[in-house]
């Protein structure tokens, strides 16, 4: 990651959710940690996305019905949490 960001990578990896999107805003986060993540064919229990709208949001929700959508949240100290949207 560039310098400044820290960011607890095992919470990332080994996230508490099942048949979920993660969603960040933070596009340095998603191409450099979250986006490797992904399935090809974005069929793994947990897939990631970058949205920054709720036009965005809404059509992750059209495209993946079933799946709850959680906001990734890093906080300064580079803890991880997952809000649902």
């Amino acid at each position: 990651m560039p310098a400044g960001y820290a960011i607890n990578l095992p919470e990332i990896y080994h996230p508490p959710l099942h048949n979920a999107i993660v969603v960040t805003g933070d596009y340095t986060i998603y191409q450099m940690v979250l986006f490797p993540l992904n399935d090809p064919l974005l069929h793994d229990n947990v897939l990631y996305a970058f949205a920054s709208s709720s036009a965005d949001y809404a059509e992750l929700r059209s495209a993946f019905p079933g799946r709850t959508l959680y906001h990734l949240v890093v906080a300064q100290d580079g803890s991880v949490s997952y809000v649902k949207l």
